[in-house]
């Protein structure tokens, strides 16, 4: 019998969708955290510091996942670039910002997962 601990919710994102991971107890997945990964344009909300210091509304952002693991590294989980978190507010342009590199970066039938997982952080943020 197995002595490992039911969590009732991720401590993340609160969502139930949890599933046992890994041999040893105590290891869940969950697979709503997991989705922002796996979307070209992944968000996940949470608090971010706004212009003024203080916390707003915004989003932690995931760039370039795939359901069938295209994004050149093969897991399927999109990019993390250390940091990159935008206000709700500057998000529109935020996104904006990064298509238009993608479009114009991009070589002849790129995929923007593929784009993502080549491109330099600076063309990210």
């Amino acid at each position: 019998m197995s002595t490992r601990a039911v969590p009732f919710y991720c401590p993340y994102c609160g969502e139930e969708d949890l599933e046992p991971q890994g041999a040893t107890d105590g290891q869940w997945h969950c697979r709503s955290c997991a989705r922002i990964q796996t979307a070209d344009i992944g968000l996940k909300g949470s608090l971010v510091t706004g212009p003024d210091g203080a916390q707003v509304e915004g989003f932690q952002v995931h760039l370039g996942g795939s359901l069938n693991g295209g994004d050149g590294s093969g897991s399927g989980f999109g990019r993390k670039v250390r940091g990159l978190k935008t206000t709700a507010e500057d998000l529109p342009d935020y996104v904006e910002r990064v298509l238009r590199r993608f479009e114009a970066g991009r070589k002849p039938g790129e995929s923007f997962a593929a784009w993502t997982a080549r491109a330099q952080e600076v063309d990210l943020t």
